[in-house]
């Protein structure tokens, strides 16, 4: 097999996680990290996700977008 390298400045780590919310409206997805912010959609409970970025309020987004979601509702795997 051949070996392929790419410049760790391209690289930015990601977290696997799956929707823990049990509110059977689902876990709510905001334009940006807080309440304050627009909601778009919801993901229902066991959902998996990519997480992104992670907000120093506890908010993480979850698309390349900004679609964020609270970050207490998400069990990291």
């Amino acid at each position: 097999s051949e070996k392929r390298w790419v410049s760790s400045y391209y690289l930015r780590e990601v977290w696997r996680a799956v929707v823990s919310d049990e509110d059977p409206k689902g876990l709510s997805v905001r334009t940006g990290p807080g309440r304050s912010f627009r909601k778009v959609t919801a993901l229902l409970k066991d959902t998996p996700v990519t997480v992104y970025e992670k907000h120093e309020n506890g908010w993480c987004r979850v698309d390349f977008l900004d679609k964020w979601v609270s970050g207490k509702f998400l069990e990291f795997v």
